[in-house]
């Protein structure tokens, strides 16, 4: 074994094969600024197995948690990764648009249902109930400027009569012009109507039904 001497007087010891790595001519040499350790490089023991990329990954369990059954259920990476890709994008949006306020100690409970969530915000969503002032200083709510579909008696009885107009209409046209707008009205299509009709082509059906239709308006001109 050589040593050396450094200031303070504290000697240290290094085998005789190192000593000659470090630069140590000699035995026993003093130096004179402080000391920096020196660690050699770790060599793997004759017939030891190198150490795997796959050993030395850590292993890692994936699990998921079905809100509904109230239970975490044991998955694979990519099962993992595909069940809550859309919930991590559900959840985003949402926070950008300040319709959620879940906490971060619950995110593990999200399942991208926000509508069903008792974290669940309005956001920078608007309601058909808010009320805005008009030009005259009157408040109103936006549901009052939306138009009503709901059919009256009137358009009912309207829209009746103009069917059972239609029918009688029908009955005028040709036997090849009814035929084919009575395959229309079964909500087939022209290449159904060409096939069921032998015509070679969905033009020849195009030409007849245009030529049915010009028919009809004239036919019905008093109802529409």
């Amino acid at each position: 074994m050589s040593s050396h001497r450094i200031a303070g007087g504290l000697q240290y010891r290094y085998p005789v094969l190192v000593a000659p790595i470090l630069g140590f001519k000699g035995l026993c040499i003093e130096l004179h600024r402080p000391f920096v350790s020196f660690r050699p490089p770790l060599t793997r023991r004759k017939g030891q197995p190198m150490k795997s990329n796959e050993n030395q990954k850590s292993t890692r369990e994936y699990k998921v948690y079905i809100h509904r059954l109230k239970t975490w259920v044991e998955v694979t990476e990519e099962q993992y990764y595909a069940y809550y890709r859309d919930i991590w994008a559900t959840r985003k949006r949402a926070q950008a648009h300040g319709q959620c306020m879940c906490p971060k100690s619950k995110t593990w409970m999200c399942d991208g249902d926000c509508l069903a969530c008792e974290f669940r915000a309005a956001g920078d969503n608007l309601s058909l109930d808010y009320t805005v002032e008009d030009s005259e200083g009157n408040q109103k709510s936006w549901a009052d400027d939306l138009q009503d579909d709901t059919p009256n008696a009137q358009s009912i009885m309207e829209d009746r009569e103009l069917l059972c107009a239609l029918y009688q209409k029908l009955q005028e046209l040709d036997p090849e012009g009814r035929r084919i707008c009575e395959l229309i009205m079964e909500g087939k299509s022209e290449r159904d109507i060409a096939s069921i009709m032998g015509y070679n082509n969905q033009s020849a059906v195009n030409y007849r039904k245009q030529k049915a239709f010009d028919r009809l308006r004239v036919l019905l001109g008093d109802y529409i």
